[in-house]
């Protein structure tokens, strides 16, 4: 049986600006061998959390190299659904 292990690790993001409302989207954007990103999240004010597995019996590690692509979504606080229809309120 395979020991499956999900750590998370947190990264200060500062100058961006990110909010515990965001939503974000990360990609990596060179393969890990072995390693996943399962999770996402802003767990701070400019900290963003992921979550990574590892479903191998082996230890492995991302490098500290390694590229990730971070796409934030934001509601903003002013904006109202319309009333009624498929419309977009730019």
């Amino acid at each position: 049986m395979n020991s499956v292990t999900a750590p998370e690790q947190t990264f200060a993001a500062t100058g961006i600006g990110l909010l515990t409302t965001d939503q974000v989207q990360v990609q990596c954007m060179a393969p890990l061998a072995g390693v996943g990103v399962i999770n996402a999240r802003v767990s701070a004010a400019d900290s963003l959390t992921l979550q990574f597995c590892n479903p191998t019996a082996g230890g492995l590690t991302p490098t500290g190299s390694t590229v990730y692509r971070v796409t934030v979504f934001r509601l903003q606080p002013n904006w109202a659904a319309p009333a009624s229809g498929n419309q977009i309120d730019w």
